[in-house]
């Protein structure tokens, strides 16, 4: 089997974050993940974010939040790949053209 292709799919990913129960207001950690353009945070509940991204790189969004200060954890919820449609699925393989969609008259029904 061929290798995989090395460009990422876009990835969704829910993840629930614990902040340090210390921290008692964590503004500045808060104040990061909303300026993150492919965040969405959910209702935070005690010490806890839920979060949902969309992202090529989950593995570098999942480094991100466990740098930021005041986080505990980074538990992983749910993830599903989104693929393109037009993609590769293997290096050997190439996207379809746009004229190999349309049918030859030869292969149209008479």
């Amino acid at each position: 089997m061929p290798p995989p292709v090395t460009n990422p799919e876009p990835v969704v990913i829910s993840l629930v974050l614990r902040l340090h129960e210390e921290d008692a207001l964590p503004t500045a950690t808060l104040a990061a993940l909303r300026a993150h353009p492919s965040l969405e945070i959910g209702t935070v509940c005690d010490s806890w974010v839920p979060l949902v991204a969309e992202t090529p790189d989950p593995r570098e969004l999942h480094r991100w939040l466990e740098s930021l200060p005041g986080v505990a954890s980074v538990d992983v919820a749910f993830v599903e790949v989104v693929p393109q449609p037009d993609a590769p699925r293997y290096a050997t393989e190439r996207a379809p053209s746009h004229s190999s969609l349309i049918p030859s008259p030869s292969s149209r029904p008479r």
